[in-house]
């Protein structure tokens, strides 16, 4: 959980060009799932991509849906080029291997991402404006690479 929770809370830091930001993390005793959240209030997700100087995100007709989605599905990011963070995608891919669901709400944009689930669309800008990352899995699922065996590292 380490690693993943560092990448939300690095992404907060970094792209949200605001102070304001919190995480939030519990142990459903009954099932033994766990519940975290991630969330700021900045420029959102698609802000940060808007603002961005890449002519192929900054000029476009995208909605904030359709960035937010691009940035969890595709890696879109608004640097010219990857820095060494995991990624929402991997991320998401973490999660999901616990059989997990993440939520993602960003300015007006609203997408979930779980085992066989990938909804969205588009809701009410919160008035804080930012981006909540909120993520529920199971932590005592191992992770298996391409080949079936377990990977030591963890979310």
């Amino acid at each position: 959980m380490e690693r993943g929770g560092a990448e939300l809370l690095t992404n907060a830091f970094d792209h949200s060009l605001s102070p304001i930001g919190c995480l939030v993390a519990s142990l459903r005793d009954d099932s033994g799932m766990v519940d975290c959240a991630v969330a700021d209030a900045g420029i959102g997700i698609p802000g940060a991509l808007r603002q961005s100087l890449r002519p192929d995100i900054a000029g476009g007709q995208q909605t904030d849906t359709e960035l937010l989605v691009q940035a969890v599905t595709s890696g879109l990011t608004s640097r010219r080029e990857r820095s060494g963070g995991l990624g929402l995608g991997n991320v998401r891919q973490q999660v999901v291997m616990r059989d997990g669901v993440m939520t993602i709400r960003s300015l007006s944009a609203a997408a979930s991402f779980g085992p066989g689930l990938h909804v969205q669309g588009e809701e009410p800008r919160s008035r804080l404006g930012g981006t909540t990352v909120h993520a529920r899995f199971d932590p005592r699922r191992p992770l298996h690479d391409s080949n079936g065996r377990e990977q030591v590292e963890v979310f």
